[in-house]
């Protein structure tokens, strides 16, 4: 069976920022005809949308879906809310886990699947001041391995340096497969590859001597 094609309409970029996702689930929704021609057009920001269980039902509010240019009196207003279409059983589980202290629901994406509008919608946690902070130390720490990366390949270009050494990163598991140009630069498996050694959290700070010590106390 072919898979069905997938369009992005919008998406909430600071749900991955303000929450921890936990799970997710994909679920029509109830719209009008003139709201998904908007829909077609891009018209819709998740920005200030929220989800929410009203009556054993699944809404999402403040999802914004701009009035139809030729919709006339057929158009909604904008920021109406909508329901989310899910089966009982699945309300009922989301219920179970919504009623664990400090989780909700949050808005993921919105998107065509085939002709059909569909929503992602997540189980989430939201997170503390110190674990945005954490995240975005993270991401500068990513962005730094990154550029010296790049300055060490140009480095090394420059000098004339141009071997193939493909970094393996265990029995089985060499990259030159997938490479599109093997046949050019003719690598013979074995032959000036690099192990992979890297810690299995390469990103997150290393720990001080005080914690470690802390640790095996």
């Amino acid at each position: 069976m072919a898979k069905e094609s997938r369009k992005l309409i919008a998406n909430n970029k600071k749900a991955f920022h303000d929450y921890f996702i936990e799970d997710t689930w994909e679920a029509g929704i109830a719209l009008v005809g003139t709201e998904v021609k908007s829909l077609r057009m891009g018209k819709c920001s998740l920005k200030e949308s929220f989800i929410q269980i009203h009556k054993g039902e699944i809404f999402i509010y403040n999802m914004h879906i701009s009035p139809y240019e030729k919709g006339n009196i057929f158009n909604k207003d904008p920021l109406r809310p909508r329901k989310l279409l899910v089966h009982r059983y699945e309300i009922n589980k989301i219920v179970g886990k919504i009623d664990q202290k400090g989780y909700t629901l949050v808005p993921l994406q919105i998107y065509f699947k085939g002709s059909l509008v569909k929503v992602e919608f997540a189980l989430a946690k939201g997170k503390k001041l110190y674990d945005k902070r954490a995240d975005i130390a993270k991401l500068n720490r990513i962005q730094l391995h990154l550029d010296d990366l790049v300055t060490q390949m140009g480095s090394q270009l420059y000098s004339g340096r141009i071997e193939a050494e493909p970094l393996v990163a265990g029995a089985g598991r060499n990259p030159c497969v997938w490479c599109d140009y093997s046949f050019i630069c003719c690598h013979e498996t074995g032959i000036g590859e690099r192990a992979l050694e890297a810690p299995a959290k390469p990103f997150e700070p290393e720990e001080t001597e005080n914690e470690k010590e802390g640790e095996q106390a």
